[in-house]
């Protein structure tokens, strides 16, 4: 409740930066990457992720095609950030001891393995199998990419709220 009054509340204002009276409630992308609650966080992004997070929240190829013109798409916009974010986060924790020892940025299927947020809560067999649709490895074999982590996150996330509406269903 409280995320989605600050979303309300930050819409509200965005929106109304534009004086848009034929169209009260628009949200251009410009006006998106300029908010002062992402602008440093789009210069940490990597190039094209903050133009797939808005073409997943409007629906349109081009920031140029439309706009954000209803609270839904804001809210899934800043949802996506948020999940990418900490996708971000957990791919630097994996990393750090990587780079420390003056390797890439690559990971190893026992790296992701032994994260606790995802051996605490996913079947192994479950795992590989994202592992292997991820990586195009079969089993431990082969490393991961950001890119790569990025489509397992997704995978996983599905797989996680999937599994928690079972668990509340029982």
């Amino acid at each position: 409740v409280d995320a989605y009054d600050m979303y309300q509340e930050a819409f509200s204002q965005l929106a109304a930066a534009n004086d848009n009276e034929d169209n009260p409630t628009t949200i251009t992308y410009t006006q998106l990457t300029e908010w002062e609650d992402v602008a440093d966080i789009v210069t940490e992004l990597e190039d094209g992720e903050f133009l797939t997070l808005w073409q997943k929240a409007t629906g349109y190829e081009s920031p140029n095609d439309g706009h954000i013109t209803k609270l839904s798409q804001f809210v899934i916009f800043n949802n996506l950030l948020d999940k990418l974010l900490m996708a971000k986060v957990d791919f630097m924790k994996l990393t750090k001891n990587n780079k420390k020892k003056g390797g890439n940025e690559d990971i190893s299927y026992d790296q992701l393995w032994n994260m606790d947020s995802l051996s605490d809560n996913i079947e192994e067999e479950v795992f590989s199998e994202y592992w292997q649709k991820s990586t195009e490895s079969v089993g431990r074999d082969g490393i991961m990419t950001y890119e790569q982590f990025l489509v397992f996150y997704e995978l996983a996330d599905e797989w996680l709220d999937h599994y928690e509406h079972i668990i509340a269903e029982e």
